[in-house]
């Protein structure tokens, strides 16, 4: 059976060293083992389960989801409705953002249609309103410019 240090690990799977080390820190890895130089041993389902963590990652998914299906996944009570829940509440946030999502695209290309007869040179204000809606739902509150500079 092919093992893997801390580095390997994070080598095989396309990943910092860094972040292997903090998913260890947050429980989300353990090594199978320790050599008697105190360093862990991982295995190949350690480097699918680090594959895995950074897709759910990729895919939206925040640490603290992944940790809970984790859990659920461990133990062996976990009812099959309870990861069916889990993965209903995930769909219904990700219905949420798509439809947030399309609602601002929408009032950008309206603004673009709006804008397009504009002269060459000529400001248009449609844009500008929706980029500071867009900018402002991104950065602070309405009405309020995003702030830039050494304080962030």
């Amino acid at each position: 059976m092919k093992t893997y240090t801390t580095s390997g690990l994070a080598k095989e799977a396309g990943v910092g060293i860094h972040t292997v080390r903090y998913y260890i820190r947050r429980g989300l890895l353990n090594p199978t083992s320790q050599r008697p130089s105190g360093y862990g041993v991982f295995t190949e389902q350690d480097v699918q389960r680090l594959r895995l963590i950074v897709d759910a990652k990729s895919r939206g998914q925040t640490l603290g989801a992944i940790e809970k299906m984790q859990r659920m996944l461990r133990d062996s009570s976990t009812a099959c409705r309870q990861i069916v829940e889990f993965y209903r509440d995930k769909v219904e946030e990700l219905d949420r953002r798509i439809q947030e999502l399309t609602e601002t695209r929408d009032r950008l290309v309206r603004g673009i249609e709006k804008c397009g007869a504009a002269a060459e040179g000529q400001r248009c204000e449609e844009l500008v309103v929706q980029m500071n809606i867009v900018n402002n739902g991104a950065h602070g509150a309405a009405g309020t410019p995003p702030t830039h500079g050494a304080s962030e």
